[in-house]
């Protein structure tokens, strides 16, 4: 099989499943090795697909779909790791939906992670893949200060949890 014909079942497959596929997976599948695959990645994501990698494997990233009449805005908060569980609990009590998580880096810049996290399953598969993978949170690179983009059901609804990220300390405030 050619490069560009293996590239091509690459993307058929991962567009077929909505379930993460390793690069291991992808190989043995394809009789290549996973480092081939890994390549083959970074060739279709140069062309703009959107492929995206996670600890399970490689998905094709849906595009994001804020519902109309969405309050969307940018949150910033300050926490450990203690305290993700609890603010994404606040999060998604409020009805949010946590699209991504920035920091500003001192050398990188502003470096960006996709979330869409929208519901308590969505919360226990990101914490269990922290615990699972022993992943490191972006903002502990910067004293745990991070900015959320969230999309919020209305604007009293921003209102409501912004008082409770408050109230629970996690929210960064004017000092």
């Amino acid at each position: 099989m050619k490069a560009t014909e293996r590239r091509k079942s690459i993307l058929s497959i991962l567009q077929e499943t909505s379930q993460p596929t390793s690069a291991s997976q992808l190989g043995k599948e394809l009789g290549v090795s996973r480092q081939i695959i890994v390549g083959d990645i970074a060739l279709l994501r140069a062309e703009e697909h959107a492929i995206l990698a996670t600890p399970r494997g490689y998905v094709m990233q849906a595009p994001l779909a804020i519902p109309d009449g969405a309050y969307v805005r940018k949150i910033v908060c300050q926490h450990g790791p203690e305290a993700v569980e609890e603010e994404l609990t606040i999060l998604l009590a409020g009805g949010a939906r946590v699209l991504d998580v920035e920091i500003e880096h001192p050398i990188y810049g502003v470096l960006t992670g996709a979330l869409n996290i929208s519901s308590v399953e969505d919360r226990d598969r990101f914490l269990d893949d922290l615990r699972q993978y022993r992943g490191t949170l972006l903002s502990n690179l910067t004293g745990g200060v991070h900015t959320h983009t969230v999309s919020f059901p209305s604007v009293q609804a921003y209102q409501d949890i912004v008082h409770s990220l408050k109230k629970a300390g996690i929210l960064l405030e004017d000092q």
